[in-house]
């Protein structure tokens, strides 16, 4: 981190990328730990949500951005630490720190892990379990464009779905962005995609010119 203070920001060729699975949350005294280190506001979200996973999910993935910015030297326990961050939501969706524009975040969750990219630049990460039930034929007319129609093989169809994903997040439109509308090798902004640890993850930034390599982390320790 550069400086002393949230606003300094990260150095703009920083990035991190961390995944973590979520099976421990289901250890009470594990998700007690977690939830409790949450500034209010997301402890808040967590109890709106009924469903287990996307509880677990939630609570994960916000945990797992406090661990990274605290690698990049920010003190997450500082009283004022969560004023002077300034956490809002675009009206898409996109969540930012308004008090430090220089810290670039993306979270997402799918069954069982959660991924979490954090840079100097702008910065979207999507990840998605391979093995969900998903009708990928179903679904093509709504991801894919014309010329990737023929990418219904399913390890291909959602390596195009995360790279999508995590664009969508790069530029903040989310669920308004159009998928079949581009070709994703032919967006503006790279994005890349990879089988880890049983998950298809996928990064976009321009930072990057191959897939960033991805560090796990074991929420039990956190």
């Amino acid at each position: 981190m550069q400086g002393s203070g949230p606003a300094r920001g990260l150095p703009p060729e920083e990035l991190n990328i961390c995944m973590a699975q979520t099976g421990c949350l289901s250890d009470p005294e594990v998700y007690r730990r977690l939830f409790e280190r949450l500034p209010r506001f997301r402890r808040e979200k967590a109890e709106t949500i009924r469903a287990e996973e996307t509880r677990y999910g939630s609570v994960a993935a916000f945990s797992l951005l406090l661990h990274v910015l605290e690698r990049t030297g920010l003190d997450m326990r500082a009283p004022s630490v969560w004023e002077d961050l300034d956490f809002r939501v675009t009206e898409k969706g996109k969540p930012y720190f308004d008090g430090a524009p220089g810290i670039r975040f993306s979270l997402s969750h799918t069954r069982g892990a959660v991924l979490c990219a954090v840079s100097g630049t702008e910065v979207g990460c999507d990840i998605e379990d391979p093995e969900r039930k998903t009708d990928v034929e179903k679904l093509a007319h709504m991801v894919l464009s014309e010329q990737e129609k023929g990418c219904t093989d399913r390890p291909d169809f959602f390596r195009i779905w995360t790279r999508k994903e995590a664009y969508s997040k790069y530029t903040g439109n989310g669920l308004a962005e159009n998928y079949a509308g581009f070709a994703v090798d032919e967006a503006p902004v790279a994005s890349f995609a990879a089988e880890h640890g049983g998950y298809v993850c996928a990064v976009c930034s321009p930072l990057c010119t191959v897939m960033p390599a991805i560090r796990d982390v074991d929420l039990v320790i956190l």
